[in-house]
């Protein structure tokens, strides 16, 4: 998940073939963790890999 520019956040591109587009500026008003909880679960979505193990933890790796 990623904004298409920064700054843009009316849109999110979640792969190359699902877009969300026309989010309201107020839904980024509900803050958690000192984020909004759009931009907080955004960041939990992203793809990462173990730096010992090399275990790649991909969440949207069931859309597959």
């Amino acid at each position: 998940m990623r904004f298409p520019k920064k700054g843009q956040t009316d849109t999110i591109i979640y792969t190359n073939r699902t877009t969300i587009s026309n989010i309201p500026e107020t839904a980024y008003e509900y803050i958690v963790n000192g984020k909004s909880a759009i931009e907080w679960i955004m960041e939990r979505y992203q793809i990462t890999i173990n730096k010992e193990s090399g275990i790649k933890n991909d969440p949207n790796d069931w859309a597959t």
